[in-house]
């Protein structure tokens, strides 16, 4: 006898049907049960929802008392993909022709990183940079925030001369004065810090901001249907009814390891199939799919070859340029975990073994090594040596690492090396790896 178990699932907004197949006494065909096979390759859902802990983009602006300087506190901001940068618009809603100048000034860069004293304690060390004449921002990343400190000389004008002070997304450094037009969406975070002669300070809105308010959108995680899952070697997710992106910003899927810190950047969307148009333009074109607030219908698909490396997937939101951006953006819109039937075939950890020596007579004992991820700065595995200068984790997952050493009673890494914790013989557990570092 043969059992057939019928099932359709969305996928690409058509439906897939598959057949799944228990197959007894008997084998073949016949014209009420069907083909004795499984057709087409397997699906593996996933239940992916709004993100939970989203970290956008945020600033405030203030004007000091004599009414000639400007200050913008931003932080929050998402890597950039190489040759985009964020920079400061002043902009004159007031005028005929609406006139906006490019904000240049005193940009003052503080870098919060995390650094381990011992096993058990770590201390967050701050590095201030401070910059004169600067009018753009080039790195962003969740460890930096930014003052930007424009005074009138330092725009030939005057500040007061603008209503607005809007942040933007521009593919390469601008300068000077330039015309925005009335009904463009123009930048991803404003606000107005003058009226008449009235000024004001606070919070920059985020989303799509335009001098028109019928264009303005403040962004907001939105979605009438949700759906994703593995069809084969393919990642496929599908959208409805999802807010346009804020104006400079995309959609883009990765796929995270929480574990290691790894990434894989697994592109944007598309218009659903037959059509499959790129969406990288959704924050300002028209087209089908398309609504003034609204993308209707979107997909992603990407061929995946190492689901197992990864422990979630998500779709962020990452600021525009002709390449990707290095790294995934905290700024989360939706994300699911990767099926465990998936995960659980992920290889074992491995050990890494190690011996800290000295070019001098410098102790050994009770230096600090750690191991840091190329997506992830802050310590992630942090050991001592012993007397000899010998350590062991013990406990290593598959990955790609730099081990780095700080000699007892330092505050600098005074060596490291990149190492891989990979997969041995194709069994499936972690391989181990010996390292040597070196301190003065």
């Amino acid at each position: 006898m043969t059992l057939t178990r019928t099932f359709t699932r969305r996928a690409g907004f058509g439906l897939i049907v598959a057949a799944s197949v228990v197959t007894g006494a008997c084998f073949g065909r016949d014209d009420i049960s069907g083909p004795a096979s499984v057709i087409g390759p397997p699906l593996l859902d996933m239940e992916l929802s709004v993100a939970s802990a989203p970290v956008f983009p945020a600033a405030s602006v203030s004007v000091n008392a004599t009414r000639d300087t400007l200050t913008l506190n931003i932080s929050n901001l998402p890597p950039l993909p190489p040759g985009s940068v964020y920079q400061v618009l002043l902009v004159d809603t007031t005028a005929a022709t609406s006139n906006a100048i490019v904000g240049s000034g005193t940009l003052i860069t503080t870098n919060r990183r995390t650094r381990p004293v011992n096993r058990d304690v770590s201390v967050i060390e701050t590095t201030v940079d401070t910059a004169a004449s600067a009018n753009a921002i080039t790195d962003g990343g969740a460890a930096n925030s930014y003052s930007f400190v424009i005074a009138d000389a330092d725009i030939g004008g005057n500040i007061s001369a603008y209503t607005h002070a809007v942040v933007v997304v521009n593919g390469t450094a601008e300068t000077g004065v330039q015309t925005v037009d009335a009904d463009d969406p123009r930048g991803f975070l404003a606000r107005r810090y003058r009226s008449g002669a009235s000024y004001s300070s606070g919070s920059l809105t985020f989303g799509t901001w335009s001098i028109a308010s019928a264009v303005r959108q403040p962004f907001a995680i939105t979605a009438a249907s949700l759906d994703a899952g593995f069809w084969g070697d393919d990642l496929i997710a599908n959208f409805e009814l999802i807010l346009r992106p804020p104006e400079g910003f995309r959609y883009v899927g990765w796929l995270v390891d929480d574990r290691t810190g790894s990434q894989q950047r697994v592109g944007g969307l598309a218009t659903p199939p037959p059509e499959r148009r790129s969406l990288v333009n959704a924050d300002v074109e028209a087209g089908s799919f398309l609504t003034e607030d609204a993308i209707v219908e979107a997909q992603l698909r990407q061929p995946v070859t190492t689901p197992d490396n990864y422990t979630r997937f998500v779709v962020v939101l990452e600021p525009k340029g002709s390449a990707g951006a290095p790294r995934a953006s905290l700024a989360e819109v939706f994300a699911a975990a990767i099926p465990r039937s998936i995960s659980v075939r992920h290889p074992g950890a491995g050990k890494l073994a190690g011996k800290v020596t000295s070019t001098s007579a410098s102790t050994v004992d009770s230096s600090t090594v750690y191991l840091t991820a190329p997506n992830r700065p802050e310590p992630l595995l942090v050991n001592i040596t012993n007397a000899t200068g010998d350590f062991l984790f013990r406990t290593v997952n598959v990955g790609e690492y730099t081990v780095k050493v700080i000699p007892p009673g330092d505050s600098i890494v005074r060596d490291s090396t990149n190492i891989t914790i990979g997969v041995a013989d194709g069994a499936t557990v972690g391989d181990s790896v010996f390292v040597s570092l070196t301190i003065p």
